[in-house]
């Protein structure tokens, strides 16, 4: 039986490695967390991982069908906004256009004092970061024409990959937090010494994208583990999953309370929560299927997987009686209001309204920033972002950004409203897609106060959470376009 077991996962593995877009994928992916932990224009592993981008992007574009690009066109036409946006910011404007612009006249008057004359600038009031936020798209546009690729079951097998990935940077963790604060352990000269930060630079990436893998590990237990296939995962191959989800997910929650990230914190708790919605298997065809199973083994497998959050319910409880939840205190012993993010949020609303609606430029808050930085709010240390993305992005891309974000929620909202309608009629193979919308709204969430998805390695993270939600061919139902 064991031999049998172990031939078929030999066979699992062999099938992986010739499967040549999906083994670009995983090196793809493990090189981005490798050297894209940071979000800093001065990392210097972000030009290694940029170059590299390069070549993905063109050995995708050499190699992807007509066909895919079809079934991904909506994506697709999305990303090229996103990329139009910085790109427009860019383009240089008459000086009669560019003064005209608000919140430019203290740049107008310097002009004029220095005798400079008229000089076309672009939109962007700090252009070199524009760029940078440009050349950043790189990495993302990789990660999403190299996942287009990939079919179904290999956007499932995805699942395992960030599984492994997201249990190294634990373990990493776990390492640095042993080691020397000021070890060779942390790869980043700016970063949260002495904390338990994995691949990224700051604790609160390494927390929620913690929070991540715990969900992951929900699903990866849901079908059954690494050897299941998409939709051929049984009671068996469940309840055998479950214990080293349970014991994977032991492992990582102390951690994120560890981090000392209060977001890290509450982002845990929703996810513990979310998990039984995830799991939830509707009615239906799935309904019978689970008491058809359930006749053949102890317990039926969606029993055994309501252990998973009620497991980790208590192990947080555990973590904080013992002492343990730095972020807790943190979040219990420090008055928020005192918390910079707090501090400059009237000052940032305030740079919104001066700006609107064209913004000053994408990757310009740092800049434009120290224009309006109040006198009382001069620190030892500078805001390099508003920490919360939302605003940011309204400060730095005005209008049109909004309009493209309130495009992108719109369809994300259509595609969750579909996949929590397939879990009430009870079709089968939502189950990815649910993951896809829940890391979706983990990051989304995590954006409130902190700015996640400008980290390359969480950008990468996020563009395959959207190829888990349209797993299916675009167009098509998820009982036709989605497979556990």
């Amino acid at each position: 039986m064991r031999n049998g077991r172990r031939t078929g996962r030999a066979r699992h593995f062999a099938a992986m490695v010739a499967d040549r877009p999906f083994v670009v994928m995983v090196v793809w992916l493990v090189l981005a967390f490798l050297l894209g932990g940071s979000s800093r224009a001065d990392v210097a592993s972000l030009g290694i991982l940029r170059s590299i981008a390069a070549i993905v992007l063109a050995y995708a574009m050499a190699t992807v069908s007509l066909a895919r690009l079809r079934e991904n066109r909506m994506i697709l036409g999305v990303a090229v906004a996103i990329t139009a946006l910085p790109a427009l910011q860019l383009v240089p404007l008459p000086p009669a256009v560019w003064h005209g612009l608000p919140g430019r006249g203290i740049i107008a008057d310097i002009d004029r004092e220095a005798g400079l004359g008229d000089i076309w600038r672009p939109l962007s009031m700090s252009p070199a970061m524009t760029w940078n936020a440009l050349w950043s798209l790189l990495v993302p546009w990789a990660t999403l024409l190299l996942g287009i690729r990939l079919d179904r079951e290999q956007r499932h097998r995805l699942v395992s990959v960030v599984l492994v990935i997201g249990l190294a940077s634990a373990l990493l963790g776990l390492m640095q937090t042993l080691g020397d604060p000021k070890g060779a352990l942390y790869f980043y000269g700016i970063t949260s010494n002495g904390m338990p930060v994995g691949f990224f630079a700051n604790r609160n990436h390494q927390a929620v994208f913690l929070v991540c893998i715990l969900l992951a590990l929900a699903i990866w237990a849901r079908r059954g583990g690494f050897s299941a296939r998409a939709g051929r995962g049984d009671a068996g191959r469940r309840g055998r999953a479950l214990y080293p989800a349970i014991a994977g997910a032991a492992f990582i929650l102390p951690l994120i309370f560890i981090t000392g990230s209060r977001s890290g914190l509450v982002l845990a708790v929703l996810a513990i929560a979310a998990m039984p919605l995830m799991l939830w298997r509707g009615g239906g065809a799935e309904r019978r299927a689970a008491r058809s199973e359930a006749g053949r083994s102890r317990l039926p497998g969606s029993v055994w997987l309501w252990a998973l959050p009620l497991a980790l319910a208590m192990l947080a409880v555990m973590t904080v009686q013992m002492g343990r939840g730095i972020s807790l205190d943190r979040l219990m012993g420090q008055d928020i209001a005192q918390d910079m993010r707090a501090l400059i949020l009237p000052t940032v609303l305030d740079m919104v309204r001066a700006y609107m609606p064209w913004g000053t430029g994408f990757g310009s808050f740092e800049d434009v920033y120290r224009v309006h930085e109040a006198r009382e709010l001069l620190r030892p240390f500078y805001m390099n972002h508003a920490h919360n993305d939302w605003l940011e992005l309204a400060l730095t891309g005005g209008i049109p950004a909004l309009v493209l974000l309130v495009a992108m929620l719109a369809a994300l909202a259509l595609r969750a409203a579909r996949v929590l309608l397939s879990g009430w009629r009870g079709d089968r193979g939502e189950s990815l897609a649910r993951l896809g919308l829940m890391v979706l709204v983990i990051l989304g969430l995590a954006s409130l106060t902190d700015y996640p998805l400008r980290v390359p390695s969480l950008a990468c993270f996020a563009v395959i959470a959207v190829l888990w939600l349209w797993v299916g061919s675009e167009g098509k139902s998820l009982r036709r376009g989605v497979s556990r």
